[in-house]
């Protein structure tokens, strides 16, 4: 992912702590980390910080998105997408009303 301004809840940092400690066997820290979209540093600070202890290991998966799971999201982000649309909109009609009241104020 990469996305440094995107903030993991404390619930998802203590079910992907819980995850790895069920599967310490069968994955390390780094492939994990990979398939969260997570640093491996935050994982790594994550997976030795007690406050995220006790988690739900079935809570979170680590396989890829299978193709159902990406048309899925594809048809989210459009509508989500779509709603920004109208948002962004509307934000600028405010803006133009604001921008007229204001000019007829000053009159």
């Amino acid at each position: 992912m990469g996305n440094h301004n995107y903030k993991f809840t404390e619930e998802f940092k203590r079910d992907a702590v819980a995850y790895y400690h069920a599967h310490r066997s069968e994955v390390s820290q780094a492939q994990v980390a990979k398939n969260l979209g997570v640093s491996l540093s935050a994982y790594h600070r994550w997976v030795h910080s007690p406050a995220y202890s006790g988690g739900n290991a079935e809570a979170v998966t680590t396989s890829e998105p299978g193709p159902g799971d990406l048309e899925a999201e594809n048809l989210r982000l459009k509508k989500e997408n779509d709603r920004l649309k109208e948002e962004r909109e509307i934000l600028k009609k405010a803006a133009a009303f604001f921008a007229n009241e204001e000019m007829a104020q000053r009159k």
